[in-house]
């Protein structure tokens, strides 16, 4: 992989995690369920670590790192949306785009340099779960 690429990926990463941050943010405010609102302050909390260590790759190798998310709303759609349901069926949804980015990138990029890999399947397999989980908690709502 080339330097060039390299630094888009990271890129992306780094956005995607602020996008997931963001989207978390935004769902613990739109939701009347203390325990979802405690669920979504974690996981953003995940999302937030993720980006400071993607960011902190990204700085050694002299790029400023993302701050802001890419479209508001894109990954994760919870603007007006307080049913339980709608809200973990909208960040399953933007849990999806985060896993789909992370495994794009770890299958086409066999060559990463030092344990940039072995963070990415860290972070990855971290964002499996908090995937899981909302998908589970979104599973056991009858409808």
């Amino acid at each position: 992989m080339d330097s060039e690429q390299f630094r888009k990926v990271l890129l992306d990463l780094n956005e995607i995690n602020n996008d997931r941050n963001a989207g978390y943010e935004a769902a613990a405010k739109e939701t009347k369920d203390k325990s979802l609102r405690t669920l979504f302050h974690e996981l953003a909390s995940h999302s937030q670590n993720f980006s400071k260590e993607i960011s902190s790759e990204l700085q050694n190798i002299g790029v400023s790192p993302v701050r802001g998310t890419s479209q508001p709303g894109r990954t994760f759609r919870v603007a007006g949306v307080q049913d339980r349901k709608g809200i973990l069926t909208s960040c399953e949804t933007g849990e999806s785009e985060a896993l789909k980015l992370y495994r794009t990138v770890l299958q086409t990029n066999e060559d990463w340099p030092g344990n940039i890999r072995s963070t990415l399947e860290r972070q990855a397999q971290l964002i499996q779960q908090d995937h899981d989980r909302i998908r589970s908690l979104r599973d056991s709502i009858s409808s």
